[in-house]
């Protein structure tokens, strides 16, 4: 009690999470991930109605990833803020592959991850689905600055490949749709582009900031190591 145990099992279901589980939807495929450690333990507030569930008004798309090592830590951002993720495919490495579950670590079970076959089946499933929904491209040739967009719920963010950007075809899409382009500000003189994962995070954080302005400022305390003991450990004496 007092625990929240959040894992995706084999049979496309979650086991003991909380309410508002991920869950297999028509036209995707929910990954299947479940670490061999024990289920991580996430730090619940005494009243178990303040546990954050998974978030319903923000979504995370990475379109044709190619390093796994990139995708893995920005599944490490939506396994912090409880934001689905989506990675549309061709993918440029397995979802099996070991580098992936490194950059995982211990928080990949705990990681809401529907993947798609194509961008066209990806904007086929996103069309069917019901209002709100938006999607917010976050590209080199944006229009806004991301933070200069008013963020609004069912908001997907839209990444693109480490290589090649959004295609032209998802351009297209996004503004034909009534969707937005945004662009990171960064000094382009010597880098194109900064890294997908800090992309990611950056788009992520930027989003649930304004989406979150008039909810109660709530912070979940760490619950292992405490500060107590992390004090112990550095002044314990040393062999």
């Amino acid at each position: 009690e007092g625990l929240i145990y959040l894992c995706l099992c084999s049979m496309q279901r979650v086991v003991r999470t909380n309410a508002r589980a991920c869950q297999p939807v028509p036209g995707t495929k929910l990954m299947h991930r479940c670490s061999k450690r024990p289920p991580h333990k996430i730090q619940a507030a005494s009243d178990k109605s303040e546990t954050p569930p998974l978030r319903q008004d923000l979504n995370i798309v990475l379109v044709n990833p190619q390093i796994p090592q990139n995708t893995g830590n920005a599944c490490r951002t939506a396994a912090a803020t409880g934001v689905p993720m989506h990675l549309v495919g061709p993918l440029g490495f397995s979802t099996d592959d070991n580098m992936l579950k490194r950059a995982g670590l211990d928080y990949w079970h705990a990681v809401c991850v529907h993947t798609h076959e194509s961008w066209e089946a990806f904007h086929n499933y996103f069309l069917s689905l019901p209002d709100p929904k938006r999607l917010v491209a976050f590209t080199v040739y944006g229009s806004t600055s991301h933070h200069g967009l008013e963020y609004q719920p069912g908001d997907w963010l839209v990444f693109g490949s480490e290589v090649s950007g959004l295609s032209p075809q998802a351009h297209d899409d996004i503004k034909r749709g009534g969707g937005a382009l945004v662009k990171i500000p960064i000094r382009d003189t010597y880098v194109r582009s900064l890294n997908l994962a800090t992309s990611v995070g950056i788009g992520t954080f930027e989003a649930l900031r304004q989406l979150d302005a008039d909810k109660p400022d709530i912070v979940y305390p760490r619950a292992s190591p405490s500060w107590d003991e992390v004090v112990a450990k550095h002044f314990a004496p040393k062999d």
